[in-house]
């Protein structure tokens, strides 16, 4: 049986947003895979070690604020091809989705950080 695809998860991590993170964080994950902008990565090297955070904030159009922020690992590992990739993969798919735009309430299109989590399952 071929492992899982890695999906996001997605947590706020601003003490403003802690309130609703799974619902806002719900909707984001399902916008990257209705927009088909995270493709399945169980193939990678690998695939069942890799992870990476993201940090997202939005504006009132519903595209980032700022470049998402690469949270986890700290640093992108120079000695790591698979994990070089897979964050390649990753920024790739968040990159797609806001040229498309996201759906993202009102409270956490203010510049409200959101935590995105690629993993592999």
């Amino acid at each position: 049986m071929a492992p899982a695809a890695p999906t996001p998860r997605l947590e706020a991590i601003s003490p403003a947003v802690s309130s609703a993170p799974s619902s806002v964080g719900q909707q984001i994950r399902a916008q990257l895979e209705a927009k088909r902008c995270w493709s399945d990565s169980s193939s990678m090297m690998d695939a069942d070690r890799l992870k990476a955070s993201f940090v997202l904030t939005f504006n009132a159009s519903g595209r980032f604020a700022s470049e998402p922020r690469l949270l986890e690992p700290a640093t992108e590992p120079a000695n790591d091809p698979a994990m070089m990739v897979f964050i390649a993969k990753a920024r790739a798919a968040l990159r797609t989705c806001n040229a498309l735009g996201f759906s993202v309430p009102a409270g956490y299109a203010s510049g409200a950080e959101i935590r995105v989590d690629f993993t592999a399952r």
